[in-house]
């Protein structure tokens, strides 16, 4: 079985793929956690690189999180499930503690919560195809993944207010 995230050393670059084309790369528990170690190993010696690229395998960026993964979670305990989503978030939101420029690269559709990792970046490049969108509250969902603070903070908050409602 192929690995969910993929890392591979171009030049003094670090490009950071994940690698699920058949789910749209969905942000499933499995690519948080290789996300994370991942992160990790870049935090412990950034040495070898100038600048991180993340990118998706195949069509997407990333459809979001995991919809069947987070159906699951509402059957959990209230403080269970909190412990369980923090730990979640920080896997793929720790790309802010990387000590390099750090440049989503849209291939594809990017959306709700995989909109929110691409606007953790500090750069987003965006494909003319690609697709972008909040989708939280069309499917019922308070928007998470930092969606409130990343949007505003790069876009401004009457934009934030305009895309995330």
């Amino acid at each position: 079985m192929a690995p969910a995230v993929l890392l591979e050393k171009i030049g003094k670059v670090a490009k950071i793929t994940l690698n699920a084309p058949e789910r749209l790369n969905a942000m499933s528990l499995e690519i948080a956690e290789e996300f994370g170690r991942i992160v990790d190993s870049l935090c412990e010696d950034p040495s070898e690189y100038g600048a991180v690229v993340i990118t998706g395998a195949g069509r997407a960026f990333s459809a979001g999180g995991d919809l069947g993964w987070l159906r699951l979670r509402s059957e959990d305990t209230p403080s269970r499930n909190s412990e369980i989503m923090h730990d979640y978030y920080g896997k793929f939101l720790c790309v802010r503690r990387l000590p390099l420029p750090v440049v989503a690269a849209i291939n594809g559709p990017a959306v709700g919560a995989g909109l929110c990792f691409a606007m953790a970046c500090d750069v987003r490049v965006v494909s003319a195809e690609a697709k972008l969108g909040f989708t939280f509250v069309g499917l019922g969902l308070h928007p998470g993944m930092g969606a409130t603070h990343l949007v505003a903070s790069v876009a401004g908050y009457e934009t934030a207010y305009r895309l995330l409602l």
